[in-house]
């Protein structure tokens, strides 16, 4: 008998010492992943290439320069001149034009203001733009020669060229196309451009970039179709990482979206 009781009191105690069984957790309904949180905006790096730096416009957003010592991967968006392999294209292009005024001497001679689109060799700037698909904007059937130019400036007059303001805003290849200019014993001086400088009779021509024909058409309501000379037209890209909103400037510049 007392061996019962000392089983059982072993029993009761080896009861006692087990561990205690833990709670099972409530386990959560599954659902659908949800898509990736946007990237802070004020997180985000932006860069833009060197080679479109100069023509962005004003942009509600800092950005850093991106040149060839760049590693893209460090950015949230890239955005750079040409047609790029795995890049995205904006809807709009840049485009660079001319505008002569026909009211202002010696270019309302119509001989003398004929000559202008003859002078620039758009194609010439292309290739040297660097700019993968960039293009003229408008067939050129034609450049005159050199002496071609001389002689028509010598039969009116002009023997020895004369001189051209230049109203200009931040265009790429302004130094090429001055080049061509002073090649044909054209003097150009460059000045800003600003409201009015055609309309003022302050300037013979005026070097623009448009991105909206309705930039196009104020330039062709002060000077005439017939005095807009389209050179050449350079597309834009940009690249993204992330789930990051993108919107675009007024002239085709994507930019991160607030």
């Amino acid at each position: 008998m007392p061996r019962f009781w000392s089983f059982l009191l072993l029993c009761m105690l080896l009861v006692g010492c087990e561990a205690q069984a833990t709670p099972i957790a409530n386990i959560a309904t599954p659902t659908a992943t949800s898509a990736p949180s946007p990237i802070p905006v004020d997180v985000v790096r932006f860069g833009i290439a060197s080679n479109i730096a100069p023509y962005v416009g004003d942009l509600p957003i800092d950005f850093e320069i991106v040149d060839g010592n760049s590693a893209l991967s460090d950015y949230d968006l890239v955005v750079s001149y040409g047609a790029l392999d795995g890049w995205q294209q904006s809807p709009q292009v840049h485009r660079v034009s001319l505008a002569i005024n026909p009211n202002l001497s010696p270019l309302n001679d119509l001989t003398i203001r004929d000559l202008i689109p003859f002078v620039v060799d758009s194609q010439a700037i292309v290739s040297n733009l660097n700019i993968n698909g960039a293009q003229q904007t408008t067939a050129q059937a034609t450049v005159l020669s050199s002496a071609e130019i001389r002689t028509t400036l010598a039969n009116s007059s002009y023997p020895d060229g004369f001189q051209m303001i230049m109203a200009i805003e931040q265009v790429p290849a302004i130094d090429t196309l001055i080049v061509q200019f002073s090649a044909l014993s054209l003097d150009v001086r460059l000045v800003p451009l600003r409201d009015g400088i055609i309309a003022e009779n302050q300037a013979h021509l005026a070097l623009f970039l448009w991105a909206t024909e309705n930039e196009r058409d104020a330039w062709v309501t002060l000077v005439g179709e017939e005095n807009i000379v389209d050179l050449w037209t350079m597309p834009i890209s940009y690249i993204t990482s992330g789930d990051l909103a993108i919107e675009f400037s007024d002239i085709g510049i994507p930019f991160p979206s607030n």
